[in-house]
């Protein structure tokens, strides 16, 4: 063993421990020693295969000294003897390699040296080896991070979206996370009208973080990076960002914000002028949108702040609508803000909303909102809005879906139910429901499935969401929302939100995976509640609780993938066979909370094998007889055949069938089932079987079989007159139907122990009363001699039958025959007929048959 090849452990099966006290022996490759666990006195060690015996070392360390493939010299290390032992084939040694297991989520590569995974993968790496990932995204996808378990095998590091770096100490997962981007401009879709699609139909699910600073300056607060905004929310995979606009100068609440910048309308001298538009604020819109766009996010473009009317009026004070804060000559109040009761306001504010939709209507990745949380009195004000927006872009070259969301926390609860009505019931495509005061614990704890009648953005700050949110991302992805987040980001650190944060990310991968625009809420298909399905093809099912579950699945062969929402990794994939009906799942070890299983059927149920197949038999041809099967060691007849000819057998049974041919037939052979001959036929039972037994007539019905031939003639020609019928020569006279020049074979038997001498055999069919006569062979009136044992037939034609040739015409006054007991007889008893005893068929006659 080479002490420095750091990929091999060693075998110590063949070793024993003697003593009181068991001892742990391990081998460490970078020393390569084995070294006692129990330190500095090591009990007596005996190797069974060397025999030799190791006890005096007391430093509890040995180490192998040699480096051949035969033996290897354990030498004492340190004090207390020097002792050595060599020890002949006594050490194994084989590989000892860690797996690596790469994930693929959403659409992309990993590669590594000699590694390429563009599906989920694995290799084996060294123990100790240092490996470097690299991730590639797939066109329209993003690549959002790594994850990796166990996380102590990260080495170097695995974070950010850059290289991933693992010291193989142990066997390693790692996934890597893809996430779709944003392209193309939005629809409400035909498919799922839960979700919003792309011009090509693909479903765009819509997940993220907004922050109140994002698109204007709070005095009071550090400068805001939006670029470093932007790639916090692209590296966290999500896809949507709600850009808000303060509607007023000064914000008292916050932290004490301070005063906003810019905003939309600029100042004539010390007051605002509502009809003088701030160009700055407009350029700002358009810079951000176009560099979310640029980073494959969608935004939501508020156009109004309506939170402060209620909660916080005294922002009334220093408000442009104000009118002792501008130069319009307004005689609006509080209450009219935003409503319809205000001509001149309101056609100030109508400039501005088009300015707005001038400023970024040529922009694909935009949603537009009417306001936060409105003040009760602004429901018509908003449906007025909502159609304006429309009908002004519709003479522009995009229309982008408008939202309306929220009323504020002190609208009447009246005014909100039952299920945000005013919302449900507005032209608004997309809605974000209020989930505060007495709803706060179904929307928080278990969401309403969505309809499908508006898309739905459900978002926390309508909610109120606090702590640790991973389990509600999940919970709303699947009762079919599309979750977003109120962030507070850099106001506060908030380490619970990470868990949230993560989380949608998470969900926003599996949306780009499953076939979403199929997927509808199932959670009736779970015992947990909460599930997409597509029945009987797709499932993504969550369960909050740290217990096994069911899944009702048609039968079928799914590929199971278990996903950890804390981690966000996952951790296993195996293929499952369902037999319809509740499937139980049991939850997986090593989640700390939660767990999330997707399913894929990859292949139907294979049909469960029958328990029985059907044997048939049938017979064929004109002759008769019988089929039959009786089973081994005294079991029951099963088949007997003309009178039972279709039998249901267990699987696999081996079936052996005989075929006994009545007196007047023979048979003639089996066909199907792999049968063929005349000999047994057997049958293993692993599908339904048709065999069928052909059966001819023999025409010399009738007649007993010889009990030996008779003497032998002379040489001259004989009429087998008052002979034992058929003579023994003759095997069969058969033919396949009976009836006038139908064609007959002669079949002579084979005759290994004595020879048989012939010339020719003349054959006489009495209706229609012709001799017909035909050589056997080309001997003429020589003599034949066959000893070969071999049968030999003569078959007469139906053009030898109506000949006229021969021997001549013969007639015969009477149709009737009888047996006498050793032969057919005609008239008068004086020549013997080999033939049918019904009256009007064929009957033959053998003549002039000279036998040694």
């Amino acid at each position: 063993m080479r002490r420095n090849d750091l990929n091999f452990r060693l075998l110590l099966g063949a070793i024993a421990f003697l003593g009181a006290v068991a001892a742990v022996v391990f081998f460490d490759p970078h020393t390569g020693r084995i070294v006692f666990a129990n330190g500095n006195t090591p009990p007596t060690l005996i190797n069974a295969d060397c025999g030799y015996e190791v006890n005096t070392c007391s430093t509890g360390t040995l180490e192998d000294v040699a480096d051949t493939s035969t033996d290897h010299i354990w030498k004492c290390l340190g004090s207390g003897g020097g002792n050595s032992v060599t020890c002949y084939r006594g050490i194994t040694a084989e590989p000892s390699n860690k797996t690596l297991n790469v994930f693929i989520s959403g659409s992309g590569t990993v590669s590594s040296a000699g590694l390429s995974c563009e599906t989920d993968c694995s290799t084996t790496v060294a123990s100790g080896a240092i490996v470097t990932l690299s991730a590639a995204p797939a066109e329209g996808f993003i690549f959002a991070g790594w994850s990796i378990s166990p996380s102590t095998s990260a080495g170097l590091g695995c974070g950010g979206t850059g290289t991933c770096t693992v010291t193989m100490n142990a066997s390693t997962a790692v996934t890597a996370m893809f996430s779709r981007t944003s392209s193309g401009l939005l629809k409400k879709s035909s498919a799922n009208p839960r979700y919003f699609a792309d011009p090509s139909g693909k479903i765009v699910y819509l997940t993220g973080s907004h922050t109140w600073n994002n698109l204007q300056d709070f005095g009071n607060w550090a400068a805001f990076d939006y670029a470093g905004y932007l790639n916090f929310i692209k590296t966290k995979g999500h896809s949507v960002i709600r850009l808000w606009q303060i509607d007023e100068p000064n914000l008292n609440y916050f932290n004490n914000a301070g005063s906003v910048n810019p905003l939309p309308f600029a100042k004539s001298g010390t007051k605002y002028d509502l009809s003088l538009l701030n160009q700055t604020f407009f350029d700002r819109l358009k810079a951000r949108v176009q560099a979310a766009r640029d980073q494959g996010i969608y935004v939501i473009v508020m156009f109004f702040d309506g939170f402060w009317v209620n909660g916080q009026p005294t922002q009334w004070a220093s408000h442009y609508y104000n009118p002792a804060n501008n130069v319009n000559g307004l005689t609006t109040t509080l209450n009219q803000v935003y409503t319809l009761n205000s001509p001149q306001l309101l056609a100030y504010q109508e400039a501005y909303i088009k300015k707005v939709i001038d400023t970024v209507n040529e922009f694909d990745n935009v949603l537009y909102e009417i306001g936060n949380e409105m003040p009760s009195q602004s429901k018509d004000f908003q449906y007025y809005l909502i159609n304006l927006i429309k009908n002004y872009e519709a003479g522009k070259p995009k229309l982008h879906p408008v939202g309306m969301t929220s009323f504020d926390y002190t609208t009447m609860e009246t005014q909100k139910l039952p299920g945000n009505d005013w919302l449900t019931q507005s032209p608004a495509d997309w809605i974000s429901p209020f989930g505060g005061g007495s709803l706060y614990t179904t929307y928080s704890t278990n969401p309403p499935a969505a309809s499908g009648g508006k898309v739905i953005l459900l978002d926390t700050d309508h909610i109120g969401a606090q702590g640790d949110w991973t389990y509600w991302a999940w919970e709303s992805f699947t009762r079919g929302h599309n979750p977003i987040y109120m962030d507070p980001y850099n106001l506060t650190s908030r380490p619970a939100d990470t868990g949230l944060r993560a989380a949608m990310g998470h969900t926003k991968i599996y949306a780009d995976k499953m076939n979403l625009a199929a997927m509808t809420p199932r959670g009736n298909l779970s015992s947990t509640g909460f599930a997409l399905a597509n029945p009987g093809e797709e499932y993504l099912v969550y369960q909050k609780a740290n217990s096994g579950f069911t899944v009702n699945l048609p039968a079928a062969v799914y590929q199971a993938e278990w996903f950890d929402p804390v981690r966000g990794i996952v951790t296993a994939t195996e293929s499952v066979t369902a037999g319809g009906g509740n499937q139980s799942f049991s939850f997986p070890t090593g989640y700390a909370s939660g767990a999330v299983l997707y399913l894929k059927k990859t292949a139907s149920a294979p049909l469960p094998a029958p328990a029985t197949y059907t044997l048939s038999v049938a017979p064929a041809g004109t002759g008769s007889g019988t089929v039959l099967h009786v089973p081994s060691a005294g079991g029951t007849q099963v088949i007997n055949c003309g009178t039972d000819c279709s039998e249901n057998l267990s699987a696999g049974a081996s079936v052996a069938l005989t075929a006994t041919p009545a007196a007047d037939s023979t048979f003639a052979g089996w066909s199907g089932g792999g049968c063929s001959g005349t000999g047994t036929c057997t049958v293993t039972m692993n599908a339904n079987t048709a065999i069928t037994a052909t059966f001819n007539p023999t025409l010399y019905a009738g007649a007993p079989a010889p009990s030996s031939c008779v003497p032998s003639f002379d040489d001259s020609e004989q009429t087998l007159a008052r002979a034992v019928a058929p003579p023994c020569p003759i095997l069969s006279v058969s033919s396949a139907s009976i009836g006038e020049n139908d064609p007959i074979t002669i079949t002579l038997a084979p005759q290994s122990a004595r020879h048989y001498i012939y010339r020719r055999i003349y054959v006489s069919q009495i209706n229609p009363k012709l001799w017909v006569s035909k050589e056997l062979t080309s001997c003429n009136d020589s003599w034949c001699t066959t000893s070969d044992g071999a049968s030999h037939a003569l078959t007469l034609s139906s053009s030898d039958i109506s000949s006229l040739g021969g021997i001549g015409t013969h007639y015969v006054a009477s149709y009737d025959f009888t047996w006498n007991g050793s032969c057919w007889v005609g008239p008068g008893g004086s020549s013997c007929y080999i033939g049918a005893s019904n009256t009007g068929g064929a009957k033959w006659r053998v003549n002039k048959f000279t036998v040694k």
